[in-house]
């Protein structure tokens, strides 16, 4: 099928007197088409086009806005190649089909931007904006040592409102999702769009503007139904507002704070954005972003917040028994715990019992059919036993693995299963099931069958970066170099 412009042209070859030969060698079209479209006029030929490609192409505009609606920096050619894959009876020219994307665009008001424009954050239409950004700060407990907090920001582009929320854990793409919809509530609803870093925690991958989330984010914005946007890499000018609240969260709220608990933590930022940070003139808009923000929260979009995880604290009853969802699970200690508060993490048909401040496990067990039941702790299961559970489950049934933990076993000191037990559960969290397998085959080849060589080639293999979530800084270092000489034996054939 030829476009508009090759038409145009064959009528131009025409009236300046070239063969039919000569037209199709210029025109690059072959002599079927030639005699086909050179007997029309243009306006049939117009027609024709929007008889055959226009109707067609608007049954697939929903699924095009879709797609644009969440990450409208994607490459039109890469939502051809999305449609091809969706859709076994697509067949639209590619030329065709990038110019109805084109227009689709045009009229959602997704233009893809060809470069950058820098504006005013004041211009900012309210409602229209907020952007997102992640910081860590290293605080003195009560007794002097180091602690480490990780906070989320969030910052409206109209109003200046700040929110923010602290984690004692590494942010992951849940516990992001999960400080979106705090903010959410704080605002009381949402942007149209959001901007971001090009963080890993939102990203699988990213090439030349064509961003790919990760599953779980993407679900999440489908979900909640706003436009993601990236902005460059190394290039904090573009999000100058949100680091500008990640300096001030720093260096006016934490800078000389104790750190006593999480929660006390969240509780006096509350009150500090309340009191000071929206509650005080900001020095570009010369105005109260609480007041400011009076007018924007007219624009925004309500949003329902669900809860999105199964945890939750219970109280141990009589007999060391915890009540959940119907049935008595006894809590294995070797004292009276009655009293004592818990923390209960229900996955994959079980419930594993932690100690809520310090998040070390107690005991777990699997959740029965019914309700009315006594779980006895003889049905629990020691934290061996437990880890055991949660690495077979996430691992399934593999001679590779079974290989591995049985050279573990006759490599190692007993005492030191259970940390490497905990240590693959944790990677789970992490790392698919098919890279630590990956992984387990490398230690088994080189008999080194311990947590130190696994999580080293998992570094190697992975990078630094995505090893750092779980890792802290000096058992990262110590792995990093480890992973150097992986590096040069598999690369370079220097086996020690």
């Amino acid at each position: 099928m030829l476009d508009l412009k090759t038409f145009r042209k064959i009528k131009k070859l025409q009236e300046d007197g070239f063969t039919a030969s000569v037209i199709m060698r210029k025109a690059g079209i072959s002599k079927t088409q030639y005699y086909k479209w050179c007997i029309i006029d243009e306006e049939t030929f117009i027609k024709h086009l929007k008889s055959r490609s226009t109707f067609k192409l608007d049954s697939y505009r929903e699924y095009i806005l879709s797609i644009i609606k969440v990450t409208p920096q994607i490459n039109d050619t890469t939502i051809l190649y999305r449609c091809i894959e969706e859709f076994d009876d697509f067949d639209v020219p590619r030329v065709t089909f990038l110019r109805f994307v084109k227009r689709v665009r045009e009229e959602s008001g997704f233009v893809k931007k060809e470069r950058r424009i820098y504006k005013v954050g004041n211009e900012t239409l309210a409602g229209l904006e907020s952007q997102v950004d992640f910081g860590q700060y290293k605080m003195k407990d009560m007794y002097g040592n180091n602690k480490i907090v990780y906070f989320f920001c969030m910052v409206l582009s109209y109003s200046r409102m700040m929110f923010v929320y602290f984690s004692i854990d590494p942010f992951t793409t849940e516990l992001a999702i999960k400080a979106h919809d705090y903010a959410f509530k704080y605002f009381g609803g949402r942007t149209q769009s959001i901007l971001y870093d090009q963080a890993s925690i939102f990203l699988e991958s990213e090439n030349f503007g064509d961003f790919i989330l990760t599953k779980k984010f993407e679900e999440y914005v489908k979900e909640m139904d706003f436009t993601v946007r990236f902005c460059h890499k190394q290039d904090p000018e573009s999000k100058a507002l949100v680091e500008n609240v990640v300096w001030k969260v720093k260096h006016m709220f934490l800078i000389g704070r104790t750190y006593t608990c999480i929660d006390s933590l969240n509780g006096a930022a509350l009150e500090w954005l309340d009191r000071f940070a929206n509650g005080d003139y900001n020095s570009v808009t010369k105005k109260i972003p609480k007041e400011m923000f009076k007018e924007e929260y007219k624009n925004l979009v309500r949003v329902k917040v669900v809860k999105r995880d199964n945890t939750c604290i219970l109280t141990v009853r009589k007999m060391n028994q915890i009540h959940y969802k119907g049935n008595n699970y006894e809590v294995i200690s070797d004292v009276n715990i009655e009293g004592m508060r818990v923390k209960v993490v229900e996955k994959d048909g079980f419930i594993n019992i932690y100690k809520p401040i310090v998040n070390e496990l107690i005991c777990t067990h699997e959740i029965p059919i019914g309700q009315g039941r006594v779980l006895s702790a003889k049905k629990g299961h020691t934290d061996l036993e437990v880890y055991k559970l949660e690495v077979n489950r996430f691992l399934g049934k593999s001679d590779i693995v079974d290989s591995y933990f049985e050279n573990a076993i006759r490599q190692q000191n007993p005492m030191y299963h259970l940390q490497h037990y905990r240590r693959v559960a944790r990677m789970t969290s992490f790392y698919t099931k098919e890279e630590i397998i990956d992984a387990m085959e490398h230690c088994i080849e080189v008999e080194k069958c311990s947590p130190y060589e696994l999580s080293s080639y998992l570094v190697y293999k992975f990078g630094r970066e995505r090893a750092r979530v779980y890792l802290h800084d000096m058992e990262l270092s110590h792995f990093t170099k480890r992973a150097k000489a992986i590096k040069e034996e598999l690369e370079y054939g220097r086996h020690k």
